[in-house]
């Protein structure tokens, strides 16, 4: 998903968005490593990751599927 997004003209939205991601992976990484090792770690990394899915799953559909409802349901056929 993020290949189509960079396709389309990369939004800065994603870039705030790895930011942000990375400096909450490498916090509660730091709070999870110590308490919990590797299982700690690897379910940060998991939960972080599946953040940035959500957030580039939304971008993508805000993009492309938002700004054309009708065109998504039922495509003019008149023209």
């Amino acid at each position: 998903m993020v290949q189509l997004l960079n396709s389309e003209g990369f939004p800065p939205i994603i870039v705030v968005a790895w930011i942000v991601d990375t400096i909450v992976n490498v916090a509660l990484n730091f709070w999870a490593i110590p308490r919990y090792g590797i299982t700690g770690a690897s379910i940060v990394s998991s939960v972080c990751y599946f953040l940035m899915f959500l957030i580039v799953s939304a971008v993508v559909w805000k993009r492309n599927y938002a700004r054309h409802p009708a065109t998504v349901c039922a495509p003019n056929l008149s023209s």
